[in-house]
């Protein structure tokens, strides 16, 4: 789901991204979890940071853009 465009602060630089929220079932030795991420997409960037987060939504794992390369 699109959630709104927002400047975003990375050790790579500022960004205006798109943040989108979306749900995932990760199957692990027959046990279903249901995770939350949030992404911030930058136009020729790409993904400028990633948030994962369990069903009682604590932030579980991110990454984050820390260099553009040319």
């Amino acid at each position: 789901n699109y959630v709104e465009n927002e400047e975003i602060t990375t050790p790579a630089g500022k960004f205006n991204a798109a943040h989108i929220t979306y749900t995932v079932e990760v199957v692990q030795d027959k046990d279903t979890q249901e995770l939350k991420g949030k992404e911030w997409y930058a136009p020729n960037a790409g993904i400028v940071r990633s948030e994962i987060y369990d069903r009682n939504d604590n932030l579980i794992s991110y990454t984050v853009l820390t260099e553009v390369r040319e």
